[in-house]
């Protein structure tokens, strides 16, 4: 048996041995879910892509810029700033009128690419 002198080192010893391998989980599971993260976004656009993979036609290419841009929010978005979401979408709507982004918004829901709620449309992968 250890002498009680020499027990409140060890404690002390032990509790720092504790808070240290707490924190080495912690970091391993805060990687661990950063990494799950990336391979559910690259598994969401490969998909997108799959999807549109015969598809070449400058609507489908307007779409699945939609969809992947839509993709990079964390909340939905409304239909009226759907042109000002990313360069790249201001200049894909460009010269086209409001039925052209319904008609978009239509055709990537039957796809079940997006969905449409009360706040606004998001990416089917995030809803």
């Amino acid at each position: 048996m250890i002498p009680a002198k020499q027990t409140e080192p060890l404690s002390g010893v032990m509790d720092f041995l504790v808070y240290a391998l707490q924190g080495f989980v912690d970091g391993l599971t805060e990687q661990i879910n950063a990494i799950k993260g990336q391979m559910r976004e690259d598994m969401w656009t490969n998909y997108v892509h799959m999807r549109f993979r015969d598809r070449a036609s400058p609507t489908d290419v307007r779409r699945r810029y939609l969809v992947l841009d839509l993709s990079e929010r964390d909340e939905p978005a409304r239909r009226r700033d759907i042109r000002l979401l990313t360069p790249r979408l201001a200049a894909a709507y460009a010269g086209n009128t409001e039925k052209t982004i319904t008609r978009d918004l239509n055709a990537l829901s039957e796809m079940g690419l997006i969905t449409r709620t009360r706040k606004g449309i998001l990416d089917a992968f995030v809803s």
